[in-house]
């Protein structure tokens, strides 16, 4: 959680697929992206916990997870869908990493709180309640081992996979074949 009285951030966590195609978005749209928005998403991938999809917490608010928050402490109960900009949908239920409050969603734990500072330079703390749905938690179980992403400084590799990735099995126990044949 939030800490106000040290100012201490919470860990967030991100999937090495979402990481990679953030610092892609934020450079080939720099432009289009909002300073305070650009630097605060750049901070938070720099210092999140970068994880496989099939170890990160199932708990955690990736790209394209469903989540319920307040924008605002005693504030409204939101749920939305963080998505990328280039996914925005006027239909609406979505928010996108683009916004303040889109990147401080990003990687947040249930029970974690964030502060972000709106367009309007407006201090607020966003306070996740609950991830409703996540797409990397589909058909997954097992343990959320999970490794700190490198930082420019130090030498670091590719992320390792902690355990093989298991087939998503059937109601009669055998793997799902998604094959051709598959029907």
């Amino acid at each position: 959680m939030f800490d106000t009285a040290s100012g201490r951030l919470p860990t967030i966590y991100v999937t090495a697929r979402d990481r990679n195609r953030l610092l892609t978005l934020l450079a080939a749209r720099h432009r289009f992206i909002p300073d305070a928005v650009r630097a605060d998403l750049r901070r938070e991938l720099a210092r999140a916990v970068v994880c496989d999809d099939n170890e990160i917490p199932h708990d955690v608010v990736t790209m394209n997870a469903r989540a319920l928050f307040r924008a605002d402490l005693g504030g409204e109960l939101q749920s939305r869908t963080l998505i990328y900009d280039e996914d925005y949908s006027s239909i609406g239920g979505t928010i996108s990493v683009v916004t303040a409050a889109g990147a401080a969603l990003l990687g947040l734990r249930a029970g974690s709180r964030m502060p972000y500072v709106t367009r309007d330079g407006e201090r607020r703390v966003l306070v996740l309640v609950s991830v409703a749905y996540q797409p990397e938690a589909e058909g997954r179980g097992g343990s959320h081992s999970c490794r700190p992403w490198p930082n420019a400084h130090t030498r670091g590799g590719d992320i390792i996979r902690l355990r093989p990735r298991l087939a998503p099995r059937t109601s009669h126990g055998q793997p799902d074949n998604d094959g051709p044949d598959a029907a």
